[in-house]
C-alpha cells in the first residue's frame, strides 16, 4: 500500500503472504510506503517503465516493487525447483539484507530487510518462524499479580539445518519477570 501507514493491507496482510514495502535507491522507505510488522520485506519501488499515454517514465509506489520480489520469487523457483513456494518466500526473506539502520523508527516494520537475489541464490540460511504460542496459566486466562505463566513457543525451520539454535525471550515491561528455564 501506498498511504505511508502501518494498517495492514489485504491480501498483504494475510499470514503466508509476502507483504512489500517501497524504498528508494538508499534503502530508505519511500514516504508513500505502507510499512509495520506484517511486512515481508522491502525492493526498490523507484522503477523507470512505460506510462499510461505509451512513453517511458519514473513510476514509484508499492504497485512497481512487488513485481521485483514476483520476479525473484519466479526466478528462484525456477533454480530452486525442489523448494516449496513457502521455502522460496522464506529464502527471499532470510537472505534480504537488513536495512533498519537506514531507517530509525522502522525496525523491523520493513519486514527482513530489503531483497537481495543475488544472496538469495547464492546463500543457504535457516529461517526459523514461530508457528504457534501457548499461554498457560493458574487461574484460566486471568493472570493476577504474582501469577506464573508457562510460555511454549514451536519454532519451524523452512531451510537449511541449523546448530545449536538459542532462543531468548525479552520483554520490556519493569512488571513482568522471565525466570530462565528450558524444557
Amino acid at each position: 500500500g501506498n498511504s505511508s501507514d502501518d494498517i495492514p493491507q489485504y491480501p498483504a496482510g494475510f499470514d503466508r503472504v509476502l507483504a512489500v514495502a517501497n524504498v528508494d535507491i538508499n534503502d530508505v522507505r519511500n514516504s508513500s510506503s505502507n510499512y509495520g510488522y506484517y511486512v515481508s520485506l522491502s525492493a526498490p519501488g523507484s522503477i523507470y517503465s512505460t506510462t499510461y499515454n505509451n512513453t517511458y517514465g519514473t513510476k514509484s509506489g508499492t504497485s512497481m516493487a512487488s513485481p521485483v520480489v514476483a520476479s525473484a520469487a519466479a526466478l528462484l523457483s525456477a533454480y530452486l525447483p525442489h523448494f516449496s513456494m513457502q521455502q522460496i518466500g522464506e529464502q527471499l526473506r532470510a537472505t534480504a539484507d537488513n536495512i533498519d539502520a537506514f531507517n530509525p523508527g522502522f525496525g523491523k516494520r520493513l519486514g527482513s530487510g530489503r531483497l537481495n537475489v543475488y544472496r538469495a541464490l547464492t546463500e543457504s540460511p535457516p529461517s526459523i518462524r514461530k508457528q504457534n504460542i501457548t499461554l498457560s496459566d493458574k487461574a484460566n486466562g486471568i493472570i493476577p499479580a504474582g501469577d506464573t505463566l508457562t510460555i511454549t513457543i514451536d519454532l519451524k525451520n523452512f531451510l537449511s539445518p541449523v546448530n545449536n539454535l538459542q532462543v531468548r525471550l525479552l520483554c520490556d515491561n519493569p512488571n513482568v519477570v522471565i525466570t530462565e528455564g528450558l524444557h
